[in-house]
């Protein structure tokens, strides 16, 4: 009979972040997003808050890992990966969402939705370095692209206010390429 598989810990960084970001969302709604940016910061100032598996980048395109699932399917914690020229598609989030920068230096920009002419327009461009952090509640508010215009990798932590299972269909709505201006 084989062994059972080893179960791993979770590192202290990301229990303290699970409490941290579980008291701020007890229903699954957030009741203080300031309370999750907070949690977030602290997290990516730890050395040893994720392991190599989980900072392991491809060329084809930015890799999303899995790092926690809150265990009352709240959130989920995902370190993202991504290589100079990388960048997400346009989009907005169906659940709430925060992330911080772990390492390098990631730029995002900002879009205003018209719906009127289904459009989405440049409002804001900003660099995000090292610590660096953002929350943002559901909805077309606050529509987004974030990346790597930089030389070197870039890691970054998001917390979606979705459960694990979900993650792949319950976190991103993306915008039509062509309805971007």
């Amino acid at each position: 009979m084989p062994a059972p598989a080893p179960v791993l810990a979770t590192p202290p960084a990301l229990q303290l972040l699970d409490h941290a970001v579980g008291h701020a969302c007890p229903n699954g709604g957030v009741s203080s997003g300031k309370a999750i940016l907070e949690a977030l910061r602290v997290a990516v100032r730890t050395p040893a808050l994720l392991d190599d598996a989980q900072r392991a980048g491809s060329d084809m395109a930015y890799v999303r890992h899995v790092v926690h699932a809150d265990s009352l399917e709240r959130f989920t914690v995902l370190a993202l990966v991504w290589r100079p020229g990388q960048f997400s598609p346009v989009h907005w989030h169906h659940s709430w969402c925060a992330y911080a920068v772990v390492s390098g230096l990631l730029e995002e920009t900002g879009y205003d939705w018209h719906e009127a002419a289904g459009r989405a327009t440049t409002s804001m461009r900003r660099e995000r370095a090292e610590g660096d952090a953002s929350f943002a509640i559901a909805g077309s508010a606050r529509i987004h692209r974030l990346g790597n215009g930089g030389a070197r990798e870039a890691i970054s932590l998001h917390v979606y206010g979705v459960a694990a299972a979900r993650i792949a269909t319950g976190v991103n709505r993306v915008v039509d390429p062509l309805a971007v201006g």
